[in-house]
């Protein structure tokens, strides 16, 4: 994403690791949806996050501008309610 100093570009990444449950998750179909639930729950606990979490992280140390993380969000709608709540 385009960086807010404009200095060049900033790297997203959703990191998922193969936990037991993240792994059940891929092997059961009627599990699979909530692959991303259980990624954003694992951030603590083993380093885990989705695109939008970073593009949040990203925002919030003021390396993306506002309207560049929104519309780059998966649910632009949740991340400017995420915003305004924290």
């Amino acid at each position: 994403m385009r960086r807010k100093d404009n200095t060049g570009r900033a790297a997203v990444v959703e990191v998922m690791r193969n936990t037991l449950t993240i792994r059940d998750c891929i092997e059961n179909p009627d599990k699979t949806a909530t692959i991303r639930d259980y990624i954003a729950a694992g951030r603590d606990q083993y380093g885990m996050q989705t695109f939008d979490q970073h593009i949040t992280d990203l925002y919030n140390q003021d390396v993306i501008d506002f309207e560049t993380a929104k519309s780059a969000a998966t649910s632009p709608a949740d991340f400017e309610l995420s915003v305004r709540i924290h």
